[in-house]
């Protein structure tokens, strides 16, 4: 019994050293929103691409492990201030970012929004690799206070070979608004900034 466990202790160490441990509670579409709260777009820029002197986080899975990303947000270098978040939340945000791109191994889908910055009204396009998923609906809401805005007439197309799917989504008014995408029983959320 004694082994078993030291085995256990010493596979969780090897785990940790290597990067590859993190918690369970990580969630990419709760990391999605705590990047939104958080304004991580005012700095990183629309969709996170990188703007005046502040780092891309796109693509960041390809530069960093996902421990040392969770790093970087728990001790950020200036001029990035200082969260409260906990390990969890980190994780989360880490997923999220390793996400925007399809991920590492390029299996996870991706949301491309353009223009950059909509002012009214956007396209919005969603890339699944791999097998095409069976449906596609995109949504997109805005909180404000206890209530939920969403966009209406969202008409989404698909592609000839099922695996694009474009919708162009009108938006009421400017401010924090969350794209959903729901595809076979899964869900994905982007934060968008309209008219800011």
């Amino acid at each position: 019994m004694r082994n078993l466990i030291r085995l256990g202790a010493l596979a969780a160490a090897l785990a940790v050293a290597a990067g590859t441990a993190y918690p369970a509670a990580a969630d990419v579409n709760s990391g999605a929103a705590l990047v939104q709260q958080n304004g991580c777009q005012g700095c990183h820029g629309a969709n996170l691409q990188g703007a005046s002197g502040f780092p891309a986080l796109y693509g960041i899975e390809h530069r960093l492990s996902h421990a040392q990303i969770v790093d970087a947000i728990l001790n950020p270098k200036p001029p990035m201030p200082k969260f409260a978040f906990s390990t969890a939340q980190a994780s989360s945000i880490a997923d999220y970012l390793s996400s925007l791109d399809g991920g590492a191994g390029g299996k996870q889908p991706t949301i491309s929004v353009s223009p950059a910055h909509p002012s009214d009204t956007a396209t919005v396009t969603v890339r699944f690799p791999g097998v095409p998923p069976k449906s596609v609906k995109i949504t997109a809401t805005m909180a404000m206070g206890g209530s939920t805005m969403s966009a209406q007439g969202v008409r989404v197309t698909r592609s000839p070979d099922g695996r694009t799917y474009t919708a162009h989504v009108p938006f009421s008014m400017g401010g924090a608004w969350t794209l959903h995408v729901l595809y076979d029983g899964k869900h994905l959320d982007q934060p968008i900034s309209v008219g800011q």
